[in-house]
Formats: structure tokens, sequence, C-alpha cells
């Protein structure tokens, strides 16, 4: 119940503050649609990390009890975890897309909001397992949260959303997976052949 209401406030808080800004074809409105592809990286990107994070250190203690206890073997406790997370975590982010998409009249086409979901969703999952990964190697909470946290700004910071990259810099966004998630989304919604209207004396 509490994740049902999360994810409905936090879908219609961003529909509302991009209400309808897909249908305006003005430059302004185009940068400020492409503010809410960010943000849609940052929310399936950030917490998620972190929460995956926290809940590793328990479902490893989890496993490991019940694998000595001869209940089940670690790969079968794996598969089945893997098995019951996918479905249970990508719902959320259909559930949210939908909402604040649709509120903000993104999405071209349903076979376009339906790829942008499958991305977002890879996107979540992605940097879950990142965490858990990080936890197997770190699984000092005081140091792993450090570094999860270095590793997380990297990626929003490398996003391209802020800034253009240095060529030296460069390299490291092969690295950043909300940066691929934001280039998927921005060429899942726009085209060649879109136009829009730019001030006389800045276009």
């Amino acid at each position: 119940v509490y994740r049902l209401v999360e994810t409905l406030g936090i879908g219609v808080l961003s529909g509302l503050v991009w209400f309808r800004k897909g249908s305006d074809d003005t430059q302004t409105a185009l940068g400020e649609s492409i503010g809410l592809f960010f943000f849609s990286c940052a929310v399936f990107t950030v917490p998620p990390f972190f929460q995956a994070l926290a809940l590793s250190d328990r479902l490893v203690k989890q496993t490991v009890s019940e694998h000595l206890s001869g209940m089940y073997a670690v790969p079968t406790a794996t598969i089945a975890a893997l098995l019951a997370t996918v479905p249970s975590l990508t719902v959320w982010v259909a559930v949210w897309q939908c909402l604040a998409y649709s509120i903000a009249d993104l999405g071209r086409e349903p076979g376009s909001m339906l790829m942008m979901n499958v991305v977002l969703g890879l996107n979540l999952l992605s940097v879950r397992t990142l965490a858990m990964v990080l936890y197997l190697f770190v699984p000092s909470a005081s140091l792993n949260v450090v570094i999860g946290n270095l590793v997380v700004q990297m990626f929003m910071l490398t996003n391209g959303f802020y800034t253009t990259l240095p060529g030296w810099l460069q390299w490291i966004t092969s690295f950043s997976i909300p940066r691929l998630t934001f280039r998927a989304l921005l060429k899942l919604e726009y085209t060649w052949h879109d136009t829009f209207v730019v001030h006389p004396m800045l276009g």
C-alpha cells in the first residue's frame, strides 16, 4: 500500500509539474520536457541503488543462513529472487511512467511509451544489480555507502543533461547507466522531423 501511494503521488506530482509540456512546440517547452526525462533517470537510479544496498545485507545473511540449514541451494534462491523481483519492481516503473508522461503529454505513440518503459525498467534493474555487487565486494555499510554515493553522483553528473564533458573526460560516460537511459528516452520521443518554435533573436 505504501509503495502504491508513493508511486501514484510522485507520478501525479511529476505530471503536474510538467503539465502538458509535451504538447507545446516551443523551444522552452522542449527544454522543460527534456528535464522530465532527466528526472525519470534520477528517480530510477538514485533511490533504487541505495534501497538495494540497504537490502543486500539482510538478503545475503538470510540466504546463507537458510542455505546452511539445508533449505535450498544458493543458485536456487538467486533464481527465485530474480523471478520474484523483476515483475514486482518493473510494474511500479510502468505505473509511474504512465501517470507522469500522460499528464505531461509525452510519449508520441504507444510503441514509444512501451519502449520507454522497458528502458526505465532496465535502468532500475541495472543499478540495483550494481548496488548488490558493490555490497558483495564491500560489505561494510559505512564504506559502501560512500563508494555508492560517488558512483551514483558520477552517473548523474555525466548524464549529459547538465553540461558537455571535455574530450579527455568522455571515456567516463561509457560507465554511466542513466546516461544511456537518458539518450534512449530522447531518441524514443523525438525525431529529426520534429520542429519547434524558437525566439527570433535566439534561434
